[in-house]
Formats: structure tokens, sequence, C-alpha cells
């Protein structure tokens, strides 16, 4: 069933489905919100933003963020899962009389 050509409202594209809007992203778009309904909104989004998941999320994707801007990448590109990235040998700086167990480095007792 085809609907009359009719024109968005919004971004006033030409289209033929139900309703006045072309897209759901039009629809919202042009929509008003009582002051009511805001704060509900708000606190919704407060309760849900301060959970230990969300704020640690948060953190990654500022992270993310970050070493786009450094790397002038887009955040998309950037690989921050430690097993995927590459990290070339470092050399061997060990001093003379010295070794390397566990991470720590140790000398010899005389």
């Amino acid at each position: 069933m085809s609907y009359r050509e009719k024109q968005c409202p919004y971004c006033g594209k030409l289209h033929k489905k139900r309703g006045p809007f072309c897209s759901k992203v039009c629809s919202n778009k042009n929509r008003t919100y009582s002051d009511a309904t805001r704060l509900k909104m708000s606190q919704s989004q407060s309760l849900a933003q301060s959970t230990p998941e969300s704020m640690e999320r948060n953190q990654q994707l500022v992270e993310k963020g970050r070493l786009a801007l450094i790397q002038r990448r887009t955040p998309e590109e950037i690989e921050t899962n430690p097993d995927n990235l590459y990290l070339p040998p470092m050399r061997d700086d060990t001093p003379d009389g010295a070794f390397r167990a566990g991470g720590d480095l140790w000398f010899e007792a005389d």
C-alpha cells in the first residue's frame, strides 16, 4: 500500500511514508518536551550514568578520544585492547651485574 506524497515539516524532503515526517529522526527533532518530562529524563540519565559500569565505560571513551586527538585518528580507529596492541621490542638496558625478575631490577649482593 502506497501513501500519497507529502513534504516533511522538519527537513522539507518529499516522501510517501505513513505520517507527516520522513523519519523518526525528523519526528524527534521537531518534538517539544514539558519541563516535567525534561526533569524526569535528567534524573534517569543521572542515575544511569552514576553506576560503576557506566563510569568505567565513560572513562574508556574519554581515553580513546584523547588518544584519537594525539594520533590524529577517529576514535573508532584507535585500538585499546592490550591483547591487540603491538608493542615494539624494548632494548635491554639492564646494567652490568644486574638481572630482571618479575619486572623488577635485581643486583647480586657481594
